[in-house]
């Protein structure tokens, strides 16, 4: 009986294994756009984040779906035992890091996300991808030339402090066309930019959490949409902006 179960849990790995890109994972954003009735049809535009500035009523949608996506990372009975994952102490690849929903600053359900300061946040995560290691821009002499200036001079700056640190999938946002990268306005990430390395590879732990920035656009322009493009950076991720592969885009209009 114990065989029989082995040999069925290895094909459902095996058929896992085979709905999951092979050449990088899924990066997701989140609060996801809600679908509404408009003169009684039933739409939805899957990637636009639009709310009523300073209105409660306005935002308390996104905000209302934040905190639903940001409950499951939250401990509870069911949570199982995680460990506190971190870049000095000796991590422990078969048991789940734990996730603080305290560490993302001013991106907490206290703060309503942002939203009601018009300085929306919004949570970037990966699609767990079974095996799947990273490959870290960890030099800050061998960076792409696509890379953003300001994340070279963030990876440098983190050089200067910890090597280990550079062992990070790091991620970057910006105005997709030259008009949204003037509205877009400053961006921050929480608690760093980018997914730690300690929380890869995925080998199916139990209540694995994956791994989550928090990214606060500070000041965006009000009554424009705004195109976004998130990226996460692995020498191993092959973009493809279709299956959102390492690269996730979304707008953001804020009324």
């Amino acid at each position: 009986m114990k065989a029989l179960i082995f040999v069925f849990f290895v094909i459902f790995l095996r058929n896992s294994h085979q709905q999951i890109p092979e050449n990088g994972p899924i990066l997701t954003f989140h609060p996801k756009p809600l679908k509404y009735y408009h003169w009684l049809i039933w739409t939805t535009q899957p990637t636009l984040i639009h709310y009523i500035g300073s209105e409660h009523l306005g935002y308390k949608n996104w905000t209302n779906a934040l905190d639903a996506f940001i409950d499951t990372y939250r401990p509870n009975i069911r949570s199982g035992v995680k460990q506190i994952c971190n870049f000095n102490t000796k991590n422990f690849p078969d048991i789940a890091c734990n996730i603080d929903v305290r560490s993302f600053g001013p991106c907490v359900l206290e703060n309503l996300y942002g939203y009601h300061r018009n300085s929306p946040c919004v949570f970037l995560t990966f699609k767990e991808l079974f095996g799947w290691t990273p490959e870290y821009y960890n030099d800050p002499d061998l960076l792409p030339s696509k890379m953003p200036k300001r994340l070279k001079e963030h990876i440098s700056k983190v050089a200067e402090k910890s090597q280990k640190m550079l062992n990070t999938v790091w991620i970057s946002c910006d105005g997709i066309h030259a008009a949204d990268k003037e509205y877009i306005g400053p961006v921050k990430y929480f608690p760093f930019q980018g997914f730690p390395g300690y929380f890869f590879p995925y080998s199916g732990q139990d209540d694995y959490l994956s791994p989550l920035v928090a990214v606060q656009f500070e000041r965006p322009a009000r009554h424009i949409l705004i195109n976004i493009e998130c990226k996460a950076w692995a020498r191993n991720i092959e973009y493809n902006v279709e299956e959102h592969i390492g690269i996730v885009q979304f707008e953001l209009f804020i009324d």
